[in-house]
């Protein structure tokens, strides 16, 4: 570890460190050489600036706290190998009505699921919990994570939100975050979007709301690219049902049917025809009903039916012999079962999982994060319990 200059530069050279000083301007990671390399972080530390130059940094259940951003990130075993937020004052369109003043823009490479707080004065509201906003910054529009409780005393509030992931799971961080009050009323609250591969080799759209208001309905939109001025309308309307109970709609695209990456979007249109639009999801398809036709792809490949009750099957691959772990995380980042542990050779695999904990009990309704390893690689995917 090497400091330099008046303001207080830490530059971290080893994995070796035992600490790290409280408080610095800027955190330089430099595992010079070694890209793939991480150094564990020691103690919470607040800086300005969080650089990475070679390599990452372990959160090993410690904090960093961005000074000057109002936010800080918290993970139990997350590796990042960047992670830069930018705040502002920024007024957004949420919903049908606005957000607090407040903003933060993220991008970076995580490994796994973290905790972020973002911090308000006492002042901008009174409200004893507020809802989360995220966009992926290659979308039309904001979707909803979910409600929080406001903490803190004083002057200073906060929000805490966990289960934080890449938004489609790649490992990329790039989405922004907005606050708003409770009592807005809105047409329609997402709190799942997948696009997957079925059982059939068909491209599965699954998306579930939580409730629905003055709701016309749904459209969707597919491009070979993840600019959505290039997508295309597949020219199918699903009807709202405009319920204040969990809703889950699938619609299956058999219209791909050449090798390639493809992009969905999400609209959703409200009777006034005012639209918010989600997305893009990714996904890499390969044509051919026989398993022998398709080639094997390493990872998790699917998980159906997704949201599902009382199980799924989750499929996935391996390239060459190798130890495969699966971990499913609640959303609070806490480990709650193992359901797949062993060596695999070279194939692909299909696993049925019962939705229970490592006690045999069954878990509750909500999103899980699915973490499957093979070998030194690491997938992640997200799971949906509807009961």
């Amino acid at each position: 570890m090497t400091t330099q200059g008046t303001n207080y530069i830490v530059s971290v050279t080893s994995q070796d460190i035992t600490s790290l000083p409280s408080e610095v301007n800027t955190l330089r990671i430099n595992l010079a050489g070694a890209d793939t390399l991480s150094v564990k972080l020691p103690n919470d530390v607040t800086v300005t600036n969080l650089a990475f130059d070679h390599g990452g940094l372990r959160m090993n259940s410690k904090k960093i706290i961005y000074k000057f951003k109002n936010a800080d990130i918290y993970s139990t075993k997350a590796k990042f190998y960047s992670m830069n937020i930018r705040f502002t004052e920024d007024i957004n369109t949420v919903g049908t009505n606005h957000s607090l003043a407040r903003t933060w823009y993220t991008s970076g490479f995580v490994t796994d699921v973290f905790q972020a707080t973002m911090y308000f004065p006492s002042s901008l509201t009174g409200s004893s919990s507020l809802r989360l906003w995220l966009r992926n910054n290659a979308t039309k529009g904001w979707y909803l994570k979910g409600e929080y409780p406001v903490q803190g005393s004083g002057d200073t509030r906060y929000v805490v939100a966990d289960g934080l992931t890449s938004p489609d799971m790649s490992g990329i961080v790039y989405f922004d975050f907005t606050l708003s009050e409770v009592d807005q009323t809105l047409p329609v609250e997402l709190s799942s979007f997948i696009v997957s591969i079925n059982y059939q080799n068909y491209a599965q759209i699954l998306w579930v709301t939580q409730s629905e208001t003055e709701l016309s309905g749904f459209r969707f939109y597919r491009g070979t690219s993840d600019d959505f001025a290039s997508a295309v309308d597949l020219g199918v309307f699903i009807p709202a049902t405009n319920t204040s109970a969990p809703k889950y709609y699938v619609y299956t695209d058999k219209e791909i049917n050449a090798s390639g990456t493809y992009y969905y979007w999400l609209e959703c249109m409200d009777l006034n025809a005012n639209s918010t639009f989600y997305g893009p999801k990714e996904l890499i398809f390969h044509p051919g009903n026989d398993d022998n036709n398709i080639p094997v792809l390493e990872g998790i490949n699917s998980i159906y039916p997704n949201p599902f009750n009382p199980d799924t099957t989750i499929r996935f691959g391996v390239l060459e012999p190798s130890t495969v772990k699966a971990i499913v995380y609640n959303n609070r980042g806490q480990k709650v079962c193992e359901p797949i542990s062993g060596n695999y050779t070279k194939g692909t695999y299909s696993y049925i999982w019962n939705a229970t904990d490592y006690n045999g009990r069954e878990l509750s309704n909500g999103i899980y994060i699915l973490q499957l390893q093979v070998g030194s690689n690491t997938y992640i995917r997200k799971l949906a319990i509807l009961k």
